[in-house]
């Protein structure tokens, strides 16, 4: 290992532990999916340990839950994609989530790779309360109602987490339970209660969710809870955290506020899951650091025919603001039970890709499937496939239109211009606050980039990126040292051979405002030189 770099072994491949032949339920044997029925390169191999390079560059988020809760199970994953790990405070108390986070932690020693770790707050989500047994069957044109009464609910009758409801819903509201698998129809509000007839009916578990299309509900971005579970991540050192329920710009800037008042900083994701963001979109985008293609509950606030355009305008947009998009929910569902997907998930995981999204998120997949590991190796391997054909040059010129007088984005720019014209192997952009990879990023080049920083923290965060491959890298000394160890990482990491062009960006001599180095060189030689100290 080159002197100077934090050694952070990485071990890239298949990992091991696939489904046993014949394994998985009736229903996947009824779409012909059993893993017993192997076609060449259809399934993912046992994965074992290798020192392949990762070859994709949309990142995978997986959700962390009963089903991959051990270091073991989350390192596996590591190794099979994972780029970050999705605490859901929805459904973990304190002692969970710090279980969650240590073994995050350790699954990114084990493996070598930098996880970011995202703390998706609850927010503002009206829920039903729990029922006596767990669950009933709701049956269409029957009568059900909605109490404010804390009661075990049944077959009649179930209390909702909204003091307000009564008051707030009209005969003919529709209310929606479970992201729409159950839909009801006001009849009648009246005191402490309201009176549905079920025009969808179905089974229904305790403390679902329940969304009111058309009517706006006056409650806080930030709930007691939220600032409780921000507080913990800020002690657990959490890389990012997520806003539920973001109706507009005022509320990240409430987040960022309470982050501020606890004396901590995170990036902030705004999940777009509601009409008014939809309204709000380009605001949102301006103050968030990264937005969610929410999916779930957008499908419930919008009309599913909808979601399409709506994620593409959302990807676009965050891509013109210069920050990541997380497209998330039923990415591969139906691996929540059989070992491989849908051939429609696999196109809905690719068109992910092709509409430019930074990553994609498996949340129930990886959170309490069967198949954890497999949906992670399975996303990977379809964007790595998506992938081989972006329009990278197209992108590149399109987003040129896009960035500001900056000095940094402008060498960004044409660092990823002058590797698409000399075909370079990577990029290495070595970085300190993390501003450089970032803007590298938003320009999607074709080739790898290679982000060193000193900051474990910088690091983590820019697992999130588009392309991007933190690496723990120290240097010392000036120019000359800062290309030969970014040389030494480029060979050493296996990105470039004898002959084939490396392009590097620095920042020399010159700081801005605040006293960070700007990025303003460039460098290109091939693997088997010793690089020029200017560019």
């Amino acid at each position: 290992m080159a002197p100077g770099i934090l050694g952070r072994g990485r071990w890239w491949g298949m990992v091991r532990g696939s489904p046993p032949l014949g394994s998985g339920n009736a229903a996947c044997h009824e779409r012909g999916m059993d893993v017993g029925i192997q076609h060449p390169g259809s399934l993912l191999p046992s994965v074992v340990e290798s020192d392949m390079k990762p070859e994709y560059k949309t990142k995978v988020v997986a959700t962390v839950g009963p089903a991959c809760r051990d270091p073991e199970t989350l390192t596996r994953m590591a190794l099979a994609g994972m780029d970050a790990a999705r605490l859901n405070a929805s459904h973990a108390d304190h002692e969970v989530l710090r279980e969650e986070v240590r073994a995050v932690r350790e699954a990114s020693r084990a493996s070598g790779k930098e996880i970011a770790i995202i703390l998706d707050l609850q927010g503002p989500k009206l829920r039903i309360g729990d029922f006596g047994k767990g669950s009933v069957d709701l049956r269409e044109g029957g009568t059900f109602r909605l109490t404010t009464r804390k009661l075990p609910g049944d077959e009649k009758v179930v209390s909702v987490s909204y003091p307000w409801l009564p008051a707030t819903l009209g005969p003919g509201d529709l209310v929606l339970l479970d992201d729409g698998a159950i839909a009801l129809r006001v009849e009648e509000s009246k005191g402490d209660e309201v009176v549905c007839r079920v025009l969808k009916g179905g089974k229904l578990s305790s403390r679902k969710g329940m969304n009111l299309p058309g009517v706006e509900v006056p409650l806080p971005s930030l709930t007691q809870k939220d600032l409780e579970d921000l507080r913990l991540g800020l002690e657990l050192e959490v890389d990012w955290v997520a806003l539920s329920f973001v109706r507009s710009a005022a509320d990240v800037e409430d987040l960022r506020n309470a982050l501020r008042e606890m004396g901590g900083e995170l990036p902030v994701v705004a999940k777009i899951e509601k009409r008014e963001a939809v309204d709000n979109l380009e605001e949102i985008a301006e103050h968030a650091d990264a937005v969610m293609v929410a999916r779930g509950d957008l499908g419930v606030e919008m009309p599913l025919e909808d979601i399409p355009l709506l994620q593409k305008r959302i990807i676009k947009t965050a891509a013109r603001h210069g920050i990541p998009s997380i497209t998330a929910t039923q990415m591969l569902q139906s691996m929540m039970e059989c070992p491989t997907p849908t051939r429609a998930e696999v196109t809905d995981v690719a068109n992910a890709v092709f509409d430019g999204t930074d990553a994609v998120m498996l949340s129930g997949e990886t959170a309490v499937g069967r198949y954890p590991l497999q949906a992670v190796e399975t996303v990977r391997r379809i964007v790595g496939k998506a992938e081989e054909e972006l329009p990278y040059a197209a992108w590149l010129h399109e987003r040129q239109g896009w960035i500001g007088t900056g000095t940094v984005e402008a060498v960004c720019m044409a660092a990823c211009e002058l590797a698409l014209q000399v075909d370079a192997a990577v990029i290495v952009a070595p970085t300190e606050s993390g501003f450089t990879a970032r803007q590298m990023s938003r320009f999607r080049p074709r080739q790898p980039i290679l982000a060193p920083t000193p900051d474990v923290r910088v690091a983590r965060r820019l697992a999130l990126y588009w392309g991007v491959q933190p690496r723990l890298l120290e240097v010392r000394g000036g120019a000359e040292e800062t290309f030969a160890a970014a040389r030494d990482l480029a060979r050493a990491e296996g990105y470039v051979g004898p002959g084939e062009p490396v392009v590097i960006t620095a920042g020399l001599k010159y700081r801005d405002a605040e006293g960070m180095p700007t990025t303003n060189t460039i460098s290109c030689f091939t693997g088997g030189d010793d690089p020029p100290c200017t560019g």
